[in-house]
Order: structure tokens, then C-alpha cells, then sequence
């Protein structure tokens, strides 16, 4: 699975400006500087360029810190964004020009139903949690 992830990592920089920022507004900030660290090339340029200058300055401030991230944490990073890259192309909230091809694995697709799960859960907690305040607020009041 790495090399097929890799390969769509490292063409992501075809992608138009408002999809990358778009899909910057999807991924959290640790994993895409955890995917991005140590990184070179046009995928890093594309990311950083898509960024006001504060917030790369910020970013890669941010990135060069975290010196504890290993390979294998870089990878696991790049595949959590390459789901969530599929998840979106599915859902067709983001499409992909013609070059870049989704790995078909079904460990990534697996992957973006997990994460889609997940967030699922935590709108319902969310949700109840809302409730609640509610229920004291009326309490209070």
C-alpha cells in the first residue's frame, strides 16, 4: 500500500488551488505537518503555497518542532490523507484531475469509513452534550 500512497502524496500538487485549500479545511493540522515533515518537492510548495504567510510561518515553525515524528508516522500520515482524499472524491465534494489515481486497496477505503464513523460519533456526543447544557440552562434560568 505505501508505494500507491506515495505516489498519490506526491501528486497532489496537481491539484487546483481551491481544492487544496478546501481539503486543508478537512485535514487536521498535526497530520498534514506530520505528512508534509521532511518533505521536499512540488506537494510541499503546493501545500505551503495554499497558506497566508502567517499561518505558514506558523506551520512550519509548528512542523519543524516536532522532531519526535518518525517514517513510519510520516507514512501513517500520508495514508490518513490519502483516505480522507478518497472519502471526498466519493462523496463528490472534490474531484481529481485525470493523472491521479486512488490506490483501489480496500485498506484505504476501509480507512475513509472508519474516519467518516468516527466523526459520526462524535456529532451524536456532540449532540448530547449540546442537549445537556440546554437541560441546566433551562435549570438556571
Amino acid at each position: 500500500m505505501s508505494d500507491a500512497v506515495d505516489q498519490v502524496f506526491e501528486q497532489l500538487y496537481e491539484l487546483e488551488n481551491i481544492d487544496v485549500q478546501a481539503f486543508m479545511r478537512e485535514i487536521e493540522n498535526e497530520i498534514l505537518m506530520t505528512a508534509l515533515k521532511d518533505g521536499t518537492g512540488k506537494t510541499v510548495e503546493k501545500f505551503l503555497a495554499n497558506m497566508s504567510s502567517r499561518a505558514r510561518s506558523m506551520f512550519i515553525e509548528e512542523m519543524e518542532g516536532m522532531t519526535w515524528i518518525t517514517p513510519d508516522d510520516t507514512q501513517a500520515a500520508r495514508g490518513k490523507i490519502v483516505a480522507l482524499l478518497a472519502q471526498l472524491v466519493q462523496k463528490r465534494a472534490m474531484s481529481l484531475p485525470p493523472s491521479i489515481v486512488l490506490p483501489d486497496d480496500s485498506r484505504i477505503k476501509t480507512m475513509g469509513t472508519r474516519i467518516e464513523e468516527r466523526i459520526d460519533e462524535m456529532d451524536k456526543k456532540l449532540d448530547l452534550l449540546l442537549q445537556k447544557v440546554d437541560e441546566l440552562q433551562s435549570k438556571i434560568t
